[in-house]
């Protein structure tokens, strides 16, 4: 999924550092926190993608708009706020040392870009951007909901070679697709002469509790998705708030390993970004270009062919005159979520409705939350 934020602002300052999110404070991570609480909780037995796909829906980004929101009628005044959605399907992927099976980057990338311009809208400069990618997790081990702690679940398999591929950051190739043959760009290389933890990747994780052994609310869930380093057995104690409040804020969160930023500054002369360049550069514009080129996944959204239906203006905006914030129900969503037209097999006496179609998987795919912001000189 993507969620696209653009917010203007009349008031001629720096885009550099925090300059943009200035009035984001201690209060928006507990209005976040809450927001996904209420509609990230869940009794349902659903797996990561299939929990965030539920997570990102127009209520939850309605909230989101409202947490992140300026709050003095001054500031609200001044400013104006979109959001979009979309999602990457089954891409991209990481081959160290060409190796099979590929490596998942993550489950969820974040964007921030930041651009100044003239009062005729015309940029001035480059955009400041910011990225992070996070792996997902859903825990379903009452031990484990408990006391959660990095990867969240047992280390094997693919999460594995997950945790291995965001806590080292070793070259890789990256693919667009599990079957490409050729890679979209060989050799990235994130890590150069830097030594230690990196900042590109994290974890994120929520519970699975159906019958709700771990209370009301779920507790130590108190975001119900829950961040942590790429650290091995580090705790999942950072809200989704706070991970979100710090990545906007440009500031280092503590950790067991020490301060750490979450996600990196990469360039970005226009948007989207060209597929140039190397490094976290070249990772974050190939994965803005494979969200601007392929269609919204037809078992999240439909069966629309347009391209990006995911990518309609869903909401907006502060009224310039009384700051107030209006919801346009102008996207291109299900009735009900993940709806599809129902699918019917014949046995030979009755016709019966396929199980799967009655409650179909969202699949894999990767949501991407880009938060736009417009600065007016």
């Amino acid at each position: 999924m993507l969620a696209f934020l653009r917010l203007r602002n009349d008031a001629g300052r720096s885009i550099q550092g925090n300059g943009m999110h200035s009035w984001v404070d201690g209060s928006t991570i507990g209005r976040i926190d809450r927001a996904t609480l209420r509609h990230g909780g869940m009794s349902s037995n659903l797996g990561e993608l299939e929990q965030l796909a539920a997570l990102f829906q127009p209520p939850y980004l309605r909230d989101l708009y409202q947490a992140l929101a300026p709050r003095s009628r001054s500031e609200a005044q001044r400013r104006s706020l979109n959001i979009k959605l979309g999602w990457i399907d089954k891409m991209p992927l990481a081959a160290i040392g060409g190796a099979r099976p590929r490596v998942e980057l993550g489950d969820l990338a974040i964007f921030s870009i930041d651009q100044l311009v003239a009062p005729d809208g015309k940029p001035i400069g480059s955009p400041h951007a910011r990225a992070v990618l996070a792996q997902a997790k859903v825990v379903r081990n009452l031990g484990r909901m408990r006391a959660p702690v990095v990867p969240g679940v047992r280390e094997v398999g693919p999460t594995k070679r997950e945790l291995a591929l965001l806590a080292g950051w070793p070259q890789f190739d990256l693919y667009e697709w599990s079957g490409s043959h050729a890679p979209l760009v060989p050799g990235i290389d994130l890590r150069g002469a830097t030594t230690g933890l990196l900042p590109y990747g994290w974890y994120i994780a929520a519970p699975c509790d159906p019958h709700k052994r771990l209370g009301n609310p779920p507790f130590p869930w108190t975001s119900w998705w829950m961040a942590a380093p790429p650290v091995r057995s580090h705790p999942l104690d950072i809200t989704f708030g706070r991970f979100l409040t710090e990545f906007l804020r440009e500031k280092p969160i503590t950790t067991n390993a020490g301060p750490l930023s979450v996600g990196a500054q990469f360039a970005c002369p226009s948007y989207p970004p060209p597929r140039i360049g190397s490094g976290w550069d070249r990772l974050c514009a190939e994965l803005l270009a494979l969200v601007e080129a392929n269609p919204a996944p037809q078992h999240i959204f439909g069966q629309s062919k347009t391209r990006l239906t995911s990518l309609t203006p869903i909401l907006s905006n502060f009224l310039p005159g009384g700051g107030e914030m209006h919801f346009h129900a102008r996207y291109a969503w299900p009735k009900k979520p993940f709806w599809r037209p129902p699918i019917f097999d014949w046995n030979g006496y009755e016709w019966s409705r396929r199980r799967d179609d009655i409650e179909p998987q969202t699949g894999d795919g990767m949501p991407v939350l880009i938060i736009h912001n417009t600065l007016v000189e």
